[in-house]
């Protein structure tokens, strides 16, 4: 990484820990004007999502909540709940205009965080949904986008791209398959990078709004092709092709499924002997994205129970999942002592064994 990098990657860190500061004002301050956790007494998790009215698919976000007051010292929990011992000062969402830009986020995250931070008591209740608010006088694909785009991704990204390049060989075609490809933010830098050389790319999401946003925006690549596609069902019964793929690829998308361990052997399974899978994961919470976009994990209405309260695996589970699965771990990307580790973020690498 270059000097000016760093110095980027620096600003960029000593603005997150600002902006996890702030988010914890937020639940704090919701907390308490909402009645759910008064400043004298304590209560249950289960008391505190009753006096929200929280829908049952979002409880986990409160789990979350509770467990991050806790660990940075504003919340202590006995047999009798959480209580209350050192609350957080009532937050200043100005701040957020300036941290947002510090982090590689487009500006206008901060607005619609704001936006967000607003309805929170509405849609933690389900009585507003955060699709709602992306698709009233917003893009939902790029607003995801803007979601994507910042310093830490950014930096995975590039580094997903360059292992990519180099797995490339000469004269055969590179056959990608991206899983859950939403926005496209991978998608655009792998291309690029992958420029110059025999490309066969499989662009996926479960969702047709990003599928159909993809097939626009990528239709003169050659060797381009999209399709839904579930992460927790069998790839061959979804016409992937059993060991028909060279690189398996997909950014923060493996915490969504059911059953992590289940997908990495699907991913397994369309992999040929030899092939690559590299895959970025948050390996802990994010505390702006539990006040924000992270509403967009919680599971259907129908089936609330699906959303793990442990969303985000760490570095050893992730490679533990990696092995039962049958796969050779090469790498983890950063390391814990490198800057960007404080975006909570790793590029894990791994192979199918010949």
């Amino acid at each position: 990484m270059s000097a000016s990098g760093s110095n980027e990657t620096l600003h960029g860190r000593d603005a997150l820990g600002q902006l996890d500061n702030l988010s914890l004002q937020v639940m704090g301050d919701i907390l308490q004007r909402e009645g759910a956790l008064p400043v004298s007494g304590s209560c249950t998790q289960a008391e505190v999502v009753e006096r929200l009215q929280v829908a049952p698919r979002h409880a986990w976000i409160i789990e979350r909540w509770l467990l991050a007051l806790q660990r940075h010292g504003h919340l202590q929990r006995d047999s009798d709940g959480y209580a209350w011992i050192d609350p957080p000062h009532a937050p200043q969402l100005i701040q957020l205009e300036q941290l947002y830009p510090q982090l590689g986020f487009d500006a206008q995250m901060a607005g619609l965080h704001q936006q967000v931070i607003a309805q929170l008591p509405a849609l933690l209740a389900d009585r507003l949904t955060l699709t709602q608010m992306l698709l009233t006088g917003n893009d939902p694909v790029a607003a995801l986008g803007r979601y994507q785009c910042n310093l830490f991704t950014a930096s995975l990204n590039q580094l997903c791209a360059e292992y990519a390049v180099g797995f490339a060989t000469e004269g055969s075609p590179l056959r990608v398959l991206e899983l859950g490809g939403g926005a496209a933010t991978l998608t655009q830098v792998l291309i690029e990078h992958l420029d110059g050389h025999s490309l066969n790319y499989h662009f996926t999401d479960l969702s047709s709004l990003f599928t159909s946003a993809a097939r626009r925006r990528f239709r003169l690549e050659p060797g381009f092709e999209v399709s839904v596609l579930d992460i927790d069902i069998a790839f061959d019964q979804q016409q992937v092709a059993h060991a028909g793929h060279d690189l398996v690829v997909a950014g923060n998308v493996l915490h969504n499924a059911a059953d992590p361990l289940l997908t990495l052997r699907h991913i397994h399974a369309c992999l040929r002997p030899g092939g690559m899978l590299l895959f970025t994961e948050s390996i802990e919470d994010n505390l702006a994205m539990l006040t924000f976009m992270h509403l967009l994990l919680s599971p259907p209405a129908q089936a609330p129970q699906r959303r793990r309260s442990d969303v985000f695996l760490d570095t050893t589970r992730w490679n533990e999942a990696l092995r039962c699965a049958g796969f050779q771990v090469i790498g983890c990307y950063p390391d814990d002592e490198h800057p960007l580790a404080q975006g909570g973020q790793r590029l894990f690498h791994a192979r199918r064994p010949q």
